[in-house]
């Protein structure tokens, strides 16, 4: 007896701070059972991870049936019942007619401008995604230097000193460590927390 293929994941997520960005793998997904393993693992976020903040980026995606679509507004209700935000990205031109027709685009937040990157997605639609995870005593007097030089020269390679900093003042958030550590640009967001910038 031969054993079923291995399952593939149709979604691709990563998580930056409380926001979870999703990105689709198919360039199509039909109505039927492949909209299926794409539409619950996207309640899962939601009912299983507690994920409140769902950024969706279309940017590989060109098409989707109505049953899809359906979900998405699940997803969108489930959200709001707690407190939570659903929003779309870089959504094909021939879908977002679909979304403006259908007056979809009156219920989902999508946006629109082709040249944010989705970092600034983020910033704009969320904020500051690590807001939640940062305490203010970790704004010593040394973390707010490094982080004012950073601002001010937005020499980035200067980060992984203020992870240290951040980390001597008692911060032991992995994710803001790391993305100093790896001078990464989403290090500017901690700069700003250090600096008190909202």
């Amino acid at each position: 007896m031969s054993s079923p293929p291995p399952h593939r994941s149709r979604i691709e997520v990563e998580n930056i701070g409380d926001v979870t960005v999703v990105g689709f793998v198919d360039k199509r997904i039909l109505d039927g059972s492949a909209d299926g393993p794409v539409t619950d693992a996207l309640i899962r976020l939601v009912d299983e991870l507690g994920r409140r903040k769902v950024l969706l980026d279309f940017s590989n995606l060109k098409f989707m049936g109505s049953a899809t679509m359906g979900r998405l507004i699940t997803l969108h209700r489930k959200l709001l019942a707690v407190q939570g935000k659903l929003v779309l990205c870089n959504v094909a031109p021939d879908m977002l007619d679909v979304f403006r027709i259908t007056k979809l685009d009156k219920i989902f937040t999508i946006v629109t401008n082709p040249n944010l990157g989705i970092d600034d997605v983020i910033g704009e639609a969320f904020g500051n995604p690590f807001r939640a995870a940062f305490s203010p005593e970790l704004r010593t007097s040394t973390a707010v230097a490094i982080a004012r030089g950073v601002d001010d020269s937005r020499d980035l390679d200067v980060l992984p000193i203020l992870a240290d900093a951040l980390q001597d003042a008692g911060c032991d958030n992995e994710e803001i460590l790391a993305i100093c550590r790896r001078s990464h640009a989403r290090g500017c967001w901690v700069v700003d927390l250090v600096l008190g910038k909202e």
